[in-house]
């Protein structure tokens, strides 16, 4: 066997490694490109339920700056979409339609396949015509 052959053998054998490594995770599917400890979960799901809380309460400015956290630091949290919209909707009651805007834009182009893409794509239509944007809404 040439010396050519047995190289392309060994990078086909560790290129198939590569692979089966890459695929051999285990768990459920990250749609988002990145995975969270245990650890990193849980503080994920306790800052969303303190999200939900001061949504709740009408502390708007509270509500958004922890939707911004998990959207910053929890990229693989699996109710990101959920927690955008609350930031959303807080940025809406704040009267930053800007912001909103924005949550809902940077989400959705990162996430179209998400569970709360509907509940994220009917708010931004509401936010584009109250802004006087009815074409792109």
């Amino acid at each position: 066997m040439s010396e050519r052959r047995r190289r392309g053998r060994w990078i086909l054998v560790l290129a198939l490694a590569i692979v089966a490594g890459a695929c051999a995770g285990g768990g459920p599917v990250d749609r988002t490109g990145r995975s969270l400890s245990k650890s990193e979960r849980d503080l994920a799901g306790r800052l969303f339920a303190r999200q939900q809380e001061e949504h709740g309460l009408g502390n708007d400015r509270t509500a958004l700056s922890l939707g911004h956290e998990l959207l910053d630091r929890y990229q693989g949290f699996a109710r990101l979409d959920e927690a955008t919209l609350l930031a959303a909707r807080s940025a809406r009651r704040l009267h930053d339609t800007a912001e909103a805007l924005k949550l809902t834009g940077e989400f959705l182009t990162s996430h179209p396949e998400a569970p709360g893409a509907p509940a994220l794509l009917d708010l931004r239509a509401e936010l584009l015509l109250e802004t006087g944007d009815a074409p792109r809404a």
